[in-house]
């Protein structure tokens, strides 16, 4: 019996039942010895988590930031990762099957561009700015972003990514095989987790205006607390599932 498999991972696109079932058995063992969930990875992650959140909380309150602000964090933290793969691939991390994931060049500029024009857009109208006024009112907006606190934010995320991924590199070397980078599993985990929510806020929205006895979003600053939110509920929910669910993997029979 023959499983289709992707090309990039094998010379032979065509392989067989069991050794796909080897190749996704060997990945999960990677996964296993990679990930962190150990007491104090997990209190190193809540802080910088608790960290960056009270800074954005904290624009948000004493300076009446907008939605743009807040998203450039989750912008910023996805280049970097898309970039710093592209890096590793070339330098420290030459293994093919992460090179076939992280190591392409058109892609990360693909995202880069489908990722910063949309982006700029939402800042601008976050703004109101105007097509022919875009230019000359970046730098205020940057001064403010340098000045409130989201500059600071995305520091502090930059930071822990580089980081994670030294140990994470650092503690492949020996070892060998597949390189599992924990980074791009977070922030695909976290993708999962706000498309539940998206899913769960209409319910949600609708709850809270109900006991509030108000209109939510009346104001430009209910759209930066509603992604403030959502995207530390995300954060929240992957740090607690993917220790659960290492931990379950990391058990002897399991393993």
């Amino acid at each position: 019996m023959q499983a289709r498999y992707p090309r990039r991972f094998s010379r032979d696109p065509r392989l067989t039942t069991r050794q796909a079932s080897r190749f996704q058995r060997r990945m999960s063992e990677t996964f296993v010895a990679t990930w962190q969930s150990d007491p104090l990875s997990i209190v190193v992650r809540t802080g910088f988590l608790t960290l960056t959140y009270w800074v954005l909380a904290r624009a948000i309150a004493r300076h009446d930031l907008g939605l743009g602000y807040i998203l450039a964090v989750w912008v910023v933290e996805y280049l970097a990762i898309l970039w710093l793969g592209v890096l590793l691939t070339r330098t420290w991390v030459r293994e093919p099957i992460f090179q076939s994931i992280s190591g392409s060049i058109p892609v990360a500029l693909g995202w880069t561009v489908g990722l910063v024009g949309p982006y700029l857009f939402v800042l601008g109208w976050d703004e109101a700015f105007s097509l022919d006024t875009l230019g000359r009112n970046l730098r205020p907006a940057w001064d403010r972003a340098v000045d409130s606190g989201p500059a600071l934010a995305c520091t502090i995320v930059l930071t822990g990514l580089v980081l994670d991924t030294v140990r994470d590199v650092r503690q492949w070397k020996p070892r060998g095989g597949a390189f599992v980078w924990p980074a791009t599993q977070l922030f695909g985990f976290r993708f999962v987790a706000l498309i539940v929510l998206a899913l769960l806020s209409p319910f949600v929205i609708i709850g809270v205006a109900a006991v509030l006895h108000n209109d939510l979003f009346a104001k430009g600053r209910d759209y930066a607390w509603a992604a403030w939110a959502a995207l530390l509920a995300a954060d929240l929910i992957v740090l607690v599932s993917s220790t659960v669910l290492h931990r379950w993997m990391s058990r002897p029979s399991k393993v």
